[in-house]
């Protein structure tokens, strides 16, 4: 399903095919979007980079994302993490079902919107002096 799936994404976008090894699927969007795919059976797990750990205000960043976590209010149900050395962070979602390709199709444009977000959001935090500004 994934393969498939992903070939007409990419058909649909215009975009090169995705490479793949042992199934893991990575799709370039643009230079700052990369989504890497995992199937599942069923479904699959797609994880993409949001940016590094800016090294001010570390605590203050990471109480902010799990807040953002906290039932899924700010990230729409996909998750932040931070990678066990505290230098990456990225976002992921897990789908536990097969999905026909209109709703996988939904469901990667709804991941790459919250991507930018947060994407977007970590820049302005790493620019704000002090976490009272926010």
């Amino acid at each position: 399903m994934l393969e498939s799936h992903l070939s007409q994404l990419a058909q649909d976008l215009k975009i090169p095919l995705p490479e793949s090894t042992q199934g893991e699927f990575t799709l370039s969007l643009s230079p700052d979007i990369s989504l890497q795919f995992q199937e599942r059976h069923p479904g699959f797990r797609l994880r993409a980079h949001v940016s590094s750990v800016p090294p001010t205000q570390k605590e203050f960043l990471f109480s902010y994302l799990l807040k953002a976590n906290f039932l899924g209010q700010g990230t729409g149900g996909r998750v932040l993490g931070i990678d066990p050395t505290e230098q990456l962070i990225s976002l992921s979602h897990e789908l536990s079902k097969e999905l026909p390709y209109e709703a996988f199709k939904q469901s990667v444009e709804e991941f790459v919107n919250y991507l930018c977000y947060w994407q977007t959001e970590v820049k302005r935090l790493q620019k704000t002096s002090s976490p009272s500004n926010l």
